[in-house]
């Protein structure tokens, strides 16, 4: 039972001293069409890569929600970044070509999104890996708010 305890401490330990590297802030989000009518609308949200570059992006989906067209990444200037993307149902995952470095936004549009078409506020869960590190942090979540109208 002591064994187990100090094992749980150290991996608790270890996965608290990778805060001070990410320092994530709630990134900002948006929907176009954000009426919840409208099927195919698109979600989007922008995310600041802080401290070290990041490697991979995963977005956890809310139930419900599918995204039909696909995922675009760019960064603050309009440049189009080079990643592998992959979805299945319940989660998207983004694999960058190259790092995106720190001090850099990025702007994840996800194109197509189906919903069940009732008004909501959909949380789409954020983490990443970092070069350095091997776990995938928790970044924060993203919010969209969709409207009965």
């Amino acid at each position: 039972m002591k064994k187990l305890f100090l094992t749980s401490l150290a991996m608790t330990l270890a996965l608290a001293s990778f805060a001070p590297f990410v320092q994530a802030r709630n990134p900002h989000s948006d929907a176009h069409q954000p009426s919840a009518r409208v099927q195919g609308a698109n979600h989007h949200f922008e995310y600041l890569v802080q401290k070290n570059s990041l490697s991979e992006l995963l977005i956890q989906m809310p139930e419900q929600l599918k995204i039909s067209r696909g995922i675009n990444i760019q960064d603050q200037t309009g440049k189009t970044l080079d990643a592998k993307v992959s979805i299945d149902g319940e989660q998207a995952l983004i694999v960058f070509a190259q790092p995106v470095p720190p001090n850099t936004t990025i702007l994840v549009k996800m194109r197509g999104i189906l919903t069940p078409g009732y008004p909501k506020t959909w949380q789409y869960k954020l983490y990443g890996k970092f070069v350095g590190s091997e776990p995938e942090i928790p970044l924060g979540l993203a919010r969209i708010q969709t409207y009965g109208n």
